[in-house]
């Protein structure tokens, strides 16, 4: 699909001032809850490091705040009635993989697809799901924009693609019922100023940058 064809969706409402809170307490108990379990991630990711590119080298040291903490921000705003997750681009499993890890105390989302186009990194996400049991992943070697998935009701994405991108690649994916929530550095601004109207948009402060959370995007 190409990028002309992102322009051709529009919305059901458009409510850029809506607010959301962080909740600080709710966040630690469920990565307490999960500690074991991603640091055994941690140890699996960092001995894979050695031979495969998975993160960058000069993320490495502080890899737990990084990227499982910052990842791990995002499943507070998972809706509770919202039981598939599709995560784009998961790379080493951030967020998507980090979240599946979360989801098996709570056992709330029944389905997690993990969208990853290079296969050393879906052998490596394979690895991490093996390990740990996390029975709800099912892992996608193909581009997001050539795959397509019924009834997903959470999108995620972290250091993928620009918010517009990730819209336009998630057409066969993302609904008007569909919770999209991507994971956004301070620049974020810039982005969502070059969006068309995409329907309900909250900035979400998270401490070390922003959920962008969007819902009612419908494409003609």
């Amino acid at each position: 699909m190409g990028i002309s064809s992102f322009w051709m969706f529009h919305v059901k409402h458009f409510a850029s001032d809506k607010t959301e809170m962080f909740h600080v307490e709710r966040f630690e108990k469920e990565l307490k809850a999960a500690e074991k379990d991603l640091l055994v991630y941690r140890e699996k990711l960092l001995q894979w490091q050695k031979s495969v590119n998975l993160i960058s080298n000069k993320t490495a040291a502080d890899i737990w705040q990084r990227h499982f903490i910052d990842s791990a921000r995002v499943f507070d705003f998972i809706p509770a009635v919202a039981k598939t997750l599709a995560d784009f681009g998961s790379g080493a499993g951030f967020p998507g993989m980090v979240l599946a890890v979360l989801n098996k105390q709570r056992r709330q989302l029944s389905r997690i697809y993990l969208i990853e186009s290079d296969l050393k990194k879906c052998l490596f996400l394979q690895e991490i799901k093996r390990v740990l049991a996390l029975d709800a992943v099912v892992i996608l070697n193909r581009r997001i924009e050539e795959t397509a998935l019924p009834d997903v009701d959470v999108v995620t994405a972290r250091a993928v693609g620009t918010l517009w991108q990730m819209l336009d690649w998630g057409r066969r994916i993302i609904r008007p019922e569909t919770t999209c929530l991507f994971l956004k550095g301070k620049s974020v601004d810039k982005e969502l100023r070059g969006l068309p109207r995409v329907g309900s948009v909250a900035k979400i402060e998270t401490g070390e940058g922003y959920v962008i959370k969007m819902e009612g995007v419908a494409y003609e």
